[in-house]
């Protein structure tokens, strides 16, 4: 009777310590993400292009502001006389993935307002990431969640500056990666859109 006993229990500890692993298992699955797109921009822009219908340009510059030194894309206010600069990703395949995580550094500086706007384009076309606050001294990093509703997407990253009386207003972005890993530390700055 014991011995019967002592084996149902060591069964059902050996059921409960599978069950963990399968679990385990299943939640590790959804870390392992593939990288669809990464960009540092250290020697190039990666692929990425000035939209056609963009008046004012994106530029890749190396810039040494908020506590970091390096290059980045760029839109300055008095360059682009108050017109919006739109940089397009090439179209990327999702590979059968529902959902992904855009998440690149920016800094936005000036006296009067300006703003970085991130939208994807794919099945539907939609404003992921938007904000308008000066990043005043440092640089800040967006990670946000996407859904991807097709087999391909591209993104573009919009910047909308004015031309300042003194000084410049600047629009910057760098170390961007798209990937489907899902976010842990999910943004809404969506909810924050100030123009």
């Amino acid at each position: 009777m014991i011995n019967c006993l002592a084996s149902v229990k060591l069964t059902a500890l050996l059921i409960c310590f599978q069950f963990v692993l399968l679990i385990h298992g299943w939640k590790g699955a959804s870390v392992n993400s593939e990288l669809l797109f990464s960009c540092s921009f250290s020697r190039d822009s990666c692929r990425m292009f000035n939209r056609p219908d963009s008046r004012a340009l994106w530029r890749r510059e190396y810039l040494s502001i908020g506590g970091r030194n390096g290059p980045a894309m760029v839109v300055r206010g008095n360059d682009a006389n108050n017109n919006f600069a739109r940089l397009q990703t090439p179209n990327l395949s999702t590979n059968d993935a529902k959902t992904g995580c855009v998440r690149f550094q920016y800094f936005i500086k000036g006296r009067k307002p300006a703003s970085l706007s991130v939208i994807k384009q794919g099945f539907v076309t939609k404003y992921i990431f938007a904000n308008g606050h000066k990043t005043e001294d440092h640089w800040e990093t967006a990670e946000v969640e996407v859904e991807f509703l097709g087999d391909k997407v591209m993104f573009y990253f919009e910047a909308d500056t004015k031309v300042q009386e003194y000084g410049d207003s600047l629009v910057a972005f760098t170390d961007l990666t798209i990937s489907t890993h899902i976010p842990v530390n999910k943004n809404e700055i969506l909810n924050k859109l100030i123009y």
